[in-house]
This record gives C-alpha cells, sequence and structure tokens, in this order.
C-alpha cells in the first residue's frame, strides 16, 4: 500500500506541466477578461469564476455580479442611515411598514449596486425616494438622474417626492405609491 502511493506521487510530479494559455483555450488571461466585463450581470460564461472573491478583494471588481441588493459593502451605511431617519421618513415609514400599504412589503434603506434607497418594494421592483433640501442644486439634480437611470436599467421604478409631502399631502403620496403597483 505504501509502495502503491510512492508510486502515485512520484508520477504526479513528474508529469508535464499544463500550458497557461488562459481560461477556455484562448490567448486572454482571467485577469484580462475581467477587466473586460466578462464576468458581469449574467455574461459570465465559465460558471467556475463567476464568484471571485480574491478580485473583489484585489479591487478590479467594485462588487459581485451575483450580488447587486443589499451588498455587503454598504452594511455599515445601511445601518448608520436606519438609525438616524429624518423625520420625514420616520413618519412615511409607519405607513409602509408590515404591509400596511395593499399587504405590500417595505424595505428601509435598501441598497441596490452603489445605491442606498430609501424606501424599495421587493416584490413590486418599485423604489420611494424622498428628497429634501440637499437635493435642489444642479450638481444633486444630476447625480439624482443618474442614479435613476441606473435604477431604471435593473427594472426598478423610481417615485421621488419632497418630504414636505409626507407632512402636507400622506394620503396624495400613498396614492401615488399605490398608483406605482403592478398589480
Amino acid at each position: 500500500m505504501v509502495a502503491n502511493r510512492r508510486i502515485r506521487m512520484a508520477s504526479r510530479t513528474n508529469s508535464p506541466p499544463v500550458p497557461r494559455s488562459g481560461i477556455g483555450g484562448d490567448s486572454l488571461t482571467f485577469v484580462e477578461k475581467v477587466k473586460q466585463g466578462w464576468f458581469r450581470s449574467g455574461a459570465c460564461r465559465h460558471t467556475k469564476f463567476s464568484r471571485t472573491p480574491g478580485l473583489m478583494r484585489s479591487g478590479l471588481l467594485n462588487m459581485s455580479p451575483h450580488r447587486k441588493h443589499n451588498h455587503r459593502r454598504l452594511l455599515a451605511t445601511r445601518k448608520k442611515l436606519r438609525s438616524a431617519m429624518t423625520p420625514a421618513e420616520a413618519r412615511l415609514w409607519t405607513y409602509l411598514k408590515a404591509g400596511q400599504l395593499n399587504g405590500r412589503k417595505f424595505r428601509r434603506q435598501h441598497s441596490v449596486g452603489s445605491y442606498t434607497l430609501d424606501f424599495y418594494c421587493p416584490g413590486e421592483k418599485l423604489a420611494v425616494e424622498l428628497d429634501g433640501e440637499s437635493h435642489a442644486g444642479p450638481i444633486a439634480a444630476a447625480h439624482d438622474a443618474e442614479r435613476t437611470a441606473y435604477l431604471q436599467a435593473q427594472r426598478i421604478e423610481v417615485l421621488r417626492f419632497e418630504n414636505r409631502v409626507v407632512w402636507d399631502m400622506p394620503e396624495a403620496l400613498l396614492n401615488r405609491i399605490r398608483e406605482g403597483f403592478r398589480s
């Protein structure tokens, strides 16, 4: 038995090296394919390499293509935002929590990609954003437009309201959210 083990070990060490021509036999290396975006948004042709935590640590990938919602990288930010809600967010949350609005479940401070949404209904793919005074300037408007475009690319409908609407017209706001439901 010991002799068989020695023979097997010797055959392993004497085997010729496997040529390293890249993944799948082509000339591109794994790192080059990652930089070209081969492994993002379901375009992965090599399931063996679909989850690459080492690349995420090295900075080649910002985040895993398989986890766009509530990524661990934003966990501390989400917790901080949940504990320090604005008065308008707290008021709207009293209407949305525990399925009070047509039985739909909402999450608060839910992240999609690198953006954190104020409220998100996963069943309806509906985001509700409350904008305060900080969203009034042209720079903030450009950022909001970029954020909305990204979310719409993820097939998430975005509803934006000013904070004062929560206080002045709560029923109109809730009716507008109901209109955003698909079914």
